[in-house]
């Protein structure tokens, strides 16, 4: 009887030896899947573990369920990042600047795994910056025109609800600066070179140098908010 107790006591624990290794094996295991604060836990757990492809399956099974969550997408971003699937990364940052463009840190999160993407690349000898030097000017050209395009949300949310507020147009971008709707980091490009912004004929004007630096050419970028 003792020997066949002992035997059934082994079986057991194998048992429960199983069950628990399995529930680490599924990282979706033993949380709510319907609460998306529990999976954007669950997530950042795993990466803080060093479980960087169980936390992107977590954030992935997440975004699919959750797409319009931008924190989602951007711990997504930052487990890709940490597994080295940098591409992925920049896809999952910019879908979050996407949702959410005023946030700050969504942007930088973008813009350093993209300059980490151009650092991975084999240097385009027939690709060259007549200005500076530096190659990849196309790629990094590209990059400025998406987070434009995230600013260009920002700054028209931004307007409109000064607008909103006052019944008019802001005179420039310090004006809604001074009004607490931007910040002043929100002065500068991405890349560190200032807006030039003016209110004209009923239009509010933001433009940023292109690709040659220089203002006032074929090259700017222009946001014209009505």
């Amino acid at each position: 009887m003792t020997s066949r107790i002992k035997h059934q006591g082994k079986l057991l624990f194998l048992l429960l030896s199983l069950i628990l290794t399995a529930c680490q094996m599924d990282p979706l295991a033993n949380i709510d899947t319907e609460d998306k604060d529990a999976l954007r836990r669950r997530g950042f757990e795993l990466i803080n573990e060093g479980r960087y492809n169980d936390a992107m399956e977590v954030f992935k099974f997440a975004v699919e369920k959750f797409p319009e969550e931008p924190y989602l997408f951007n711990g997504y971003g930052l487990a890709a990042e940490r597994a080295g699937r940098v591409s992925l990364a920049v896809r999952k940052f910019r879908q979050a600047c996407w949702i959410e463009p005023f946030n700050e840190n969504f942007r930088n999160n973008f813009v350093r795994v993209y300059e980490k993407q151009q650092e991975q690349r084999p240097t385009d000898p027939g690709i060259s910056d007549y200005a500076t030097g530096s190659p990849h000017l196309d790629q990094l050209d590209r990059v400025r025109g998406t987070v434009s395009g995230v600013d260009q949300q920002m700054f028209e949310r931004a307007v409109h609800l000064f607008r909103s507020r006052h019944n008019r147009l802001p005179e420039n971008l310090e004006e809604l600066v001074r009004a607490g709707i931007i910040g002043h980091d929100q002065l500068k490009d991405p890349f560190g070179r200032p807006y030039w912004s003016y209110r004209d004929n009923g239009s509010f004007i933001i433009r940023s140098s292109g690709q040659d630096m220089v203002m006032f050419t074929d090259y700017d970028r222009v946001i014209v908010i009505r």
